[in-house]
């Protein structure tokens, strides 16, 4: 068998260095996707927060439409109502949207976003003045192996909890995803393995949780 060519010798090196490019720069994406969703998520949370102050220390579930609110419509099976409620707080619609969420855009205006604008959970059992609470979360959450649905769902602390495949985890051997709490700016970027230990902490028995 004859030795290696230069031109060989150079594609093999090339193959190589490609092959380490991609292995080096894969943390880097990951790191720089969870923290522009983590960024994303405290938006989200100062206009939550901004809300209730201008509104008697109250999240948009617990004020009637009347009072911008969104009490009547926690039915609607969407988040997007609740989301509306706080659109004026937000800095850009893009805050909706995680970025490893590939298949969804941001809205252009609150009359017009739908689920397809949105990447985030919003839990309507959180309060202000709670802050052990989960107020919101990337969407890509499982029950017992199967991801959530779009709409909503009761969550108990005995349910086999879990991240699918997608957004984070993606590129990760370790599945994980971010949740925000009501306590102001407190997320948290958790693996599975943590997810039971969160929802038990709350001190709840559910969590009603509406997913776009």
């Amino acid at each position: 068998m004859g030795a290696f060519t230069i031109i060989e010798a150079l594609i093999v090196t090339i193959i190589v260095l490609l092959c380490m490019i991609i292995i080096l720069t894969r943390p880097r994406r990951m790191i720089a996707t969870t923290n522009a969703c983590i960024n994303n998520l405290r938006q989200i949370d100062a206009a939550f927060q901004v809300f209730a102050l201008e509104h008697s220390d109250r999240f948009p579930w617990q004020c009637s439409v009347t009072n911008s609110g969104t009490l009547e419509l926690v039915g609607s099976e969407s988040p997007v109502p609740h989301f509306q409620a706080v659109s004026i707080y937000l800095k850009s619609f893009d805050a909706l949207i995680c970025p490893v969420d590939k298949g969804r855009q941001a809205g252009t205006d609150s009359t017009s976003i739908s689920n397809r604008n949105i990447s985030y959970f919003i839990s309507t059992e959180a309060k202000p003045d709670r802050p052990n609470l989960i107020l919101a979360g990337d969407r890509n959450l499982e029950i017992a192996g199967r991801p959530v649905k779009p709409g909503s769902f009761v969550l108990t602390t005995n349910a086999s909890l879990g991240w699918s495949s997608g957004l984070h985890s993606k590129h990760s051997r370790e599945r994980r995803g971010n949740i925000l709490f009501t306590d102001s700016l407190h997320i948290e970027a958790t693996p599975m393995t943590d997810l039971a230990v969160v929802v038990m902490r709350q001190g709840l028995a559910t969590n009603r949780l509406v997913f776009p």
